[in-house]
C-alpha cells in the first residue's frame, strides 16, 4: 500500500510599499512574532471564508478629532451647561 499525497500549488503575491512602511511593519511583526507571509496568508484566509475585510477603515477629519478629543475631555471632568431656547 502506498500513500500519494498531491503538493499543494502555490502562488507568490508581490506589492509595492514605501521603504519606511516596510520596515517599520516589518519590525512591529516581528516583535508580533508573525512574518510577513502568515499576516498575508491570514488576512486573504479571512477575506476569502468572510467576504469582508479583518477590519474597518476609518476616516476622521480634524473637525472630528478636535470633536471626539472635546468630547474625551468633558467626560473626565463633567460640568453642567446652560442652554437657552435662543442658543438653540
Amino acid at each position: 500500500m502506498s500513500l500519494h499525497m498531491e503538493a499543494a500549488l502555490m502562488a507568490s503575491i508581490n506589492i509595492r510599499i514605501d521603504d519606511d512602511l516596510k520596515a517599520r511593519a516589518f519590525r512591529e511583526l516581528e516583535k508580533l512574532g508573525v512574518t510577513p507571509s502568515e499576516l498575508m496568508r491570514q488576512t486573504l484566509q479571512y477575506v476569502a471564508e468572510r467576504g469582508q475585510l479583518p477590519f474597518k477603515t476609518v476616516l476622521m477629519t480634524e473637525e472630528d478629532a478636535a470633536l471626539l478629543a472635546k468630547v474625551r475631555e468633558r467626560l473626565v471632568a463633567p460640568q453642567r451647561v446652560k442652554v437657552s431656547l435662543d442658543d438653540l
